[in-house]
């Protein structure tokens, strides 16, 4: 009984682990985006946080999708070059 519950608590301190790391990314790639500059920092935002399509992105921002495509990949372009700590890649 001792040893499942020794187990358990490991199990418990491993997982605690993995948020606290967890939490560290997304504030590294949330202070990442703040260095992003307009509008380039909304669309990242509005796609990747709030999970919004690209075409709804687009209609709320009044761009047709193709221009949302290609400014979505500028975005991720300004944003991959913020990226001292290695956010992305991790």
């Amino acid at each position: 009984m001792a040893e499942k519950v020794a187990k358990l608590i490991d199990t418990i301190n491993e997982l605690l682990e993995k948020i606290v790391k967890e939490n560290e990314k997304q504030k590294a790639i949330l202070e990442q985006l703040d260095k992003v500059e307009q509008p380039y920092k909304l669309i990242l935002e509005k796609v990747y946080i709030q999970g919004k399509t690209l075409v709804t992105t687009a209609s709320e921002m009044g761009y047709d999708y193709k221009h949302m495509c290609k400014m979505n990949g500028i975005a991720l372009k300004k944003f991959e070059q913020h990226d001292k700590k290695g956010v992305i890649t991790t």
